[in-house]
């Protein structure tokens, strides 16, 4: 029986955790003071899970309470949510906290070019320095599919991606996700017939992505391709195995 590696904490909470003022996470944005160039500097030497932990943080920083959002919708910047957000976080710990304590002090006039929103540098590095190791659905070659295309069953897919690090199966779930939200069109939901509960839609969609490239691609382009009668007790829905092994392995999701 394999041996259970449990982390009391994982690399994102160590290091790279919003939710306290002298973590990582808030040291490195902290000395970039909003600047990009500074950035890329300061996380280049960082390995790709360091990368994507830094990443995957940036979108679970709390910021936005009833009060923020009333004043966004009031000011008629409800299409520049997502720009002042990073713009705030990319400031560092002391201007958050400020924002978060203080909603009317929100600043409703930065777009999505700021040039002091550091966020998308840290995917610069990533696709600079590790492009050969990240997940595509989109290329047929691409190792998303590998681990698919080589196993008949769960338990196959199981052993396949065991190996993985924490943030590389987070990773791997989300390009899953990304494949198979391709699937939700029109044409698609009506393909389910009557049935057409959302965990069933979930289930056949995720089915298709673990079939492999060609099927996936070949149901996508032919919505009436969509196969019936998939339940998440199929053997061949890998989606969920990667939850899995992220809790036997890791002991998180």
């Amino acid at each position: 029986m394999r041996e259970i590696k449990k982390q009391g904490l994982d690399m994102r909470q160590e290091l790279f955790t919003y939710k306290h003022s002298d973590s990582k996470f808030w040291k490195l944005i902290n000395a970039a003071k909003g600047n990009q160039e500074a950035f890329y500097k300061l996380i280049y030497h960082l390995s790709l899970d360091e990368l994507r932990a830094f990443r995957r943080e940036f979108k679970w920083v709390k910021l936005w309470t009833k009060e923020h959002s009333k004043i966004i919708r009031e000011a008629n910047r409800e299409d520049f949510t997502r720009p002042i957000r990073l713009f705030v976080i990319s400031q560092g710990y002391e201007y958050y906290k400020e924002i978060l304590e203080n909603p009317n002090k929100l600043p409703l006039n930065i777009t999505e070019d700021d040039p002091h929103i550091i966020t998308g540098i840290v995917d610069k590095v990533i696709k600079e320095k590790y492009a050969t190791e990240l997940f595509d659905h989109t290329d047929p070659q691409n190792k998303f599919w590998k681990y698919i295309e080589e196993a008949e069953h769960k338990d196959e897919f199981y052993n396949l991606i065991w190996h993985m690090s924490l943030e590389e199966l987070r990773d791997y779930e989300e390009e899953f996700e990304k494949a198979d939200l391709k699937l939700w069109t029109g044409e698609h939901y009506d393909a389910m017939g009557n049935i057409r509960s959302e965990d069933f839609f979930d289930d056949t969609r995720r089915y298709v992505v673990s079939q492999g490239y060609n099927y996936y691609m070949d149901v996508l382009q032919h919505p009436e391709k969509l196969p019936q009668g998939i339940d998440d007790g199929n053997p061949k829905l890998f989606y969920g195995t990667i939850g899995r092994v992220m809790m036997d392995r890791h002991g998180d999701y």
